[in-house]
């Protein structure tokens, strides 16, 4: 995404290097991530998510269903 971009999409208040800045500041393996959730995911009505923005309190029922929706299974255990 470019600094134009990430400005007007979140309609931002900063300045072209600054946007440059926090798009830089992205490690690139999570770059990479981001573009390959991005075409693992559903298109959802908006008027679907201006509701659950305009709720007050999050549903279990919403954290259940992003949760089932978004989240993966760890494919190995971690130790510290």
């Amino acid at each position: 995404m470019s600094p134009t971009k990430l400005i007007n999409k979140f309609n931002l208040k900063c300045t072209f290097l600054q946007a440059y800045g926090i798009i830089c500041a992205i490690p690139s393996s999570w770059k990479s991530k981001i573009r390959e959730f991005g075409k693992r995911l559903l298109v959802v009505k908006s008027e679907n998510i201006e509701r659950l923005f305009k709720t007050k309190k999050v549903t279990s029922f919403t954290y259940d269903t992003l949760r089932k929706s978004v989240a993966t299974q760890p494919t190995r255990v971690q130790r510290k």
